[in-house]
């Protein structure tokens, strides 16, 4: 009885989803969702480029301190 259930359930679906209507309700509603994604992701890159700039401002030293250290390294030797 369980699996006539399931397998009439199944082939209801399949029905369903092969009408051209609902089919295009899901692909939208699909497309929505990875809009919404791909908007997400946008943002998150950059954000995610600011932070890394930012970072990198402040703690990778200037061409002048790399400069000042490989003189004074020379000035060793």
């Amino acid at each position: 009885m369980r699996r006539t259930a399931v397998v009439g359930l199944t082939v209801l679906a399949v029905v369903a989803l092969a009408t051209p209507a609902v089919r295009r309700g899901v692909g939208a509603r699909l497309e929505s969702v990875a809009d919404g994604v791909r908007a997400r992701v946008a943002g998150f890159r950059t954000d995610y480029a600011d932070r890394e700039a930012e970072l990198r401002e402040r703690l990778l030293p200037d061409d002048a301190v790399v400069e000042a250290a490989a003189r004074a390294r020379d000035d060793r030797h």
